[in-house]
């Protein structure tokens, strides 16, 4: 209805506009004809000259013409309603412009006077033919004016209604999620760009509040296995100390056969590397946060080498450590030997799953001391490499190549939150072996 209102008022003032402009030019009319008729008369003019002027306009029955004679200050003849005539004198007849006659009615006046100054013309013509001319042209705008309210009204509902539908959808995802719904909910269509990307938005959000869901189940079993780990870890190392002592006693008997001392040997070594294991598994699983301390990359490479040889033996894969580090870090030992194991775990997948068939799975960990002051840990493997398209999502979280159930997409986020935390830098270029080389360097220690 506002709308309507205002569409009424623009026609209105357009109408009164235009009967204005009406009246004008049906006073600039007369005057042109006015002139034409008393030019075309000649001096004297004739009497019947205003029915030649009412011929020519033509002057409508109420319309009014009057010839004076300005010499003489009289009407010489008058043409109009009787009222009119008989109540206008020399003196009252009406100037040029729009005026309200003692008959009733609204005129336009306009005047011309002859060449010799002497004889002058007045023609009004009443205001009903503004209006009557104007009158199509005010039903045509109403009309046009009706069908575009309609037109208008419509497409602002159908607009309307599109948005009111997308908000209506969105605010069904936030209730969903609100009460614990974390399924992807159909994408429907939407009623601008903006609201559709929101939409996918939400539904990104959605599936990354669920994949971190599942990594909070999965951080928490971990703990829980890492407490069991460490308690089976302890109970572990007390018999593999009795065995190891037993063997310390037994070879130190002199009469002891060589073959027999070698087997002891054996036995001291395998009890020794196995408790090596089980501490740095205790340390790796302790639960309560370590501050930073004065590290080495060679203990971390050095306890990785040994969880993973084994693992590396078993699957085919050519393991190479290269230990040439010697300065130490400021640094958080259990995260930065976080950092490496995703590195390491990066690697085994790509040499495990890479396409080609023939290719040598091999595997370098290498550690060295860089010009600027750095410790550097490089993993490299002989894996298909890095493709392009991912290499500008790599360190983004739940950023994953992996298949479902493969992986979460958070090892290389967090491998590239400790190191910025520590103030290193983290990254990957092409390596040697022809696949990936992923690194790491934090600040060496001043010495």
């Amino acid at each position: 209805m506002f709308m309507l209102a205002l569409f009424l008022i623009a026609v209105y003032i357009s109408g009164r506009a235009s009967f204005r402009e009406q009246m004008d030019r049906f006073a600039d009319s007369s005057r042109i004809a006015a002139t034409s008729a008393i030019l075309a008369a000649g001096d004297p003019p004739r009497l019947d000259t205003i029915d030649r002027v009412a011929a020519a306009m033509p002057v409508p029955d109420d319309g009014a013409v009057f010839l004076l004679d300005v010499a003489e200050r009289k009407i010489i003849k008058a043409h109009g309603p009787q009222a009119l005539i008989s109540a206008t004198t020399f003196e009252t007849v009406p100037p040029d412009g729009r005026h309200e006659d003692p008959d009733g009615t609204g005129r336009a006046y306009g005047s011309a006077v002859d060449p010799t100054g002497r004889w002058k013309l007045v023609i009004g013509l009443p205001r009903r033919l503004a209006w009557e001319t104007l009158t199509p042209m005010f039903e045509r705008n109403v009309f046009n004016a009706g069908w575009w309210y309609l037109l208008s009204v419509g497409a602002l509902w159908w607009f309307v209604s599109r948005w009111l539908k997308s908000v209506r959808t969105l605010e069904q995802i936030a209730a969903r999620v609100t009460a614990g719904d974390l399924s992807t909910p159909p994408l429907q269509p939407m009623a601008s760009r903006e609201l559709d990307a929101m939409q996918q938005s939400m539904v990104d959000m959605i599936t990354r509040v669920r994949e971190l869901q599942r990594q909070v189940v999965r951080q928490e079993r971990l703990a829980a296995i890492g407490v069991l780990v460490s308690g089976v870890a302890h109970e572990i190392n007390n018999p593999l100390q009795a065995i190891l002592g037993f063997s310390q006693v037994m070879s130190a008997r002199p009469d002891l056969p060589a073959e027999a001392r070698a087997d002891l040997a054996v036995i001291q070594r395998e009890s020794e590397r196995a408790g090596t294991i089980i501490r740095n598994l205790s340390r790796f699983t302790r639960q309560q946060p370590a501050g930073p301390t004065s590290i080495r990359l060679t203990d971390t490479v050095s306890w990785l080498s040994e969880m993973w040889r084994r693992r590396f033996e078993e699957n085919a894969i050519l393991f190479e450590l290269s230990d040439r580090s010697t300065k130490t870090a400021h640094a958080v030992a259990t995260e930065i030997q976080q950092v490496a194991l995703n590195f390491l775990t990066n690697a085994e997948y790509a040499v495990l799953n890479n396409p080609s068939r023939n290719a040598v799975r091999h595997i370098v960990l290498r550690t060295l001391d860089t010009p600027d002051g750095r410790v550097r840990l490089e993993v490299e493997d002989s894996g298909p490499g890095v493709s392009p398209e991912h290499e500008a999502n790599l360190f983004q979280p739940f950023f994953t190549t992996k298949p479902v159930g493969e992986g979460t997409g958070l090892g290389l986020s967090v491998s590239y939150g400790i190191i910025q935390s520590h103030g290193g830098a983290i990254g990957h270029d092409a390596g040697s072996l022809g696949g990936a080389r992923f690194y790491f360097e934090i600040p060496a220690e001043s010495p």
